[in-house]
């Protein structure tokens, strides 16, 4: 159709129709102009701006926080055969290791460990022999690396409100010696690969050692 036609069209029709059509073209040409607005704002803010997030008051939770690198695993925690010849658990207690390994832009690089573990309540007479003395228990948390046998002890594990013994260890890798003094860095960190966790047992009185047991143990380079 040409432009003549085209004027002809418009000039057949009555005054109020043009003033109508004219403000049905104006809004579709400002609605036109904020979607493009949109869509370009949208693309220039994913390219410049570094995804920043809040920090939320309970620890558990966490979002983004600005990394730039983040490493995850997560494993059972199961008990040990009976005999390396029987595939048969010597217990049927269980639980869970996530490991984090997070680098920000700022430089930090954090490990975490999260333990949670349903176990045995301490305190429930299933370790203690009938009249003995007043003993202390703990289930302790501990990663051992399998090439030289050393031991990492990072804390008591402490029954939540759920039932579930829990733990959760967190260390700032630029200041390694504060949380682990005997680890340099965290290449030799990730060799303590096995987690376990050990109940021990004490005389409360002499601090004598009465009982010494691995309950249950996952390996963080054997994920499932």
């Amino acid at each position: 159709m040409s432009s003549d036609d085209m004027n002809s069209v418009f000039s057949n029709l009555s005054k109020e129709s043009q003033f109508f059509l004219n403000i049905d073209l104006k809004m579709c040409a400002l609605l036109l102009f904020i979607i493009l607005f949109c869509i370009i704002t949208a693309s220039l803010t994913a390219m410049f701006v570094p995804r920043y997030s809040e920090y939320f008051s309970n620890d558990q939770f966490s979002s983004y926080k600005n990394i730039q690198y983040s490493d995850y695993a997560s494993i059972p925690l199961t008990a040990l055969d009976v005999s390396p010849t029987e595939n048969t658990p010597n217990n049927l207690l269980f639980g869970k290791a996530n490991r984090i390994i997070t680098s920000h832009i700022d430089g930090k690089v954090y490990f975490t460990l999260d333990i949670n573990a349903n176990l045995y309540i301490l305190g429930g007479q299933v370790y203690d022999a009938p009249n003995q003395k007043k003993i202390e228990q703990n289930y302790t948390v501990q990663l051992v690396n399998p090439k030289n046998k050393k031991i990492l002890i990072l804390g008591n594990l402490k029954k939540d409100n759920d039932g579930l013994y829990k733990l959760k260890f967190k260390a700032d890798i630029n200041d390694i010696a504060k949380s682990l003094p005997d680890v340099k860095d965290i290449n030799e960190l990730i060799d303590y690969n096995i987690v376990r966790i050990v109940y021990i047992a004490k005389d409360a009185t002499t601090q004598e050692s009465i009982s010494d047991q691995i309950v249950i143990e996952g390996d963080l380079n054997k994920l499932p």
